[in-house]
């Protein structure tokens, strides 16, 4: 939960400096990323694709 609540922060302190950021453009890409991962992996069962979305993840990591 602190996790969360301190990347919040970060976000919103940097949209709060410089609302069209290319940081905070790619931390949102790669939480939607993230967040479909999770998805594809778990909910769909889509193993080699949701292996394939990973490495995607990695780079944007």
């Amino acid at each position: 939960m602190l996790l969360y609540t301190l990347m919040g922060i970060s976000a919103y302190r940097i949209y709060m400096k410089n609302p069209k950021a290319e940081a905070l453009k790619l931390y949102l890409i790669q939480l939607a990323v993230n967040f479909l991962w999770s998805i594809f992996f778990f909910n769909l069962g889509w193993q080699l694709f949701a292996a394939v979305w990973i490495l995607l993840l990695w780079y944007l990591v």
